[in-house]
């Protein structure tokens, strides 16, 4: 089974060390624990390239990395490594899914604080795919 983008881009951050499954900087998709812990990372799937500029075989989708810390400069180092690690990611394998790159869109941004009165920062990327026929 292809894994989705959001899916993918968790898995990335896992193997570079980034996050965790479970423990210190869990990481999710599409949906971020609600309370605890305070310091968390959840990726989603955010549309991808106009269809019309696709290669055969690649797709080119969209994702967005929200980093939840509890002290300001330990969210924005933390989306920071994720933003050089993954933007200097190429010709990866992760299982049966072949990343040919991710493209940094933008840099970090600090969306504010959650109700919880955590901060709350986002990375944006354009992944390229190799896709099963």
């Amino acid at each position: 089974m292809t894994r989705t983008a959001a899916e993918l881009t968790a898995v990335a951050i896992v193997a570079a060390g980034l996050g965790t499954t479970a423990g210190t900087w869990p990481v999710g998709v599409s949906r971020e624990p609600a309370k605890a812990p305070a310091n968390a990372i959840t990726t989603y799937d955010t549309g991808g390239v106009d269809p019309l500029q696709l290669e055969e075989g690649l797709r080119r989708p969209t994702v967005q990395v929200r980093v939840r810390s509890a002290a300001y400069g330990a969210g924005w180092n933390k989306a920071n490594a994720i933003y050089q690690t993954l933007g200097t990611t190429y010709g990866q394998i992760y299982g049966a899914d072949r990343v040919v790159g991710f493209a940094c869109r933008g840099d970090v941004f600090y969306v504010g604080r959650d109700a919880n009165d955590r901060c709350l920062f986002t990375v944006n990327f354009e992944l390229t795919r190799d896709m099963p026929s």
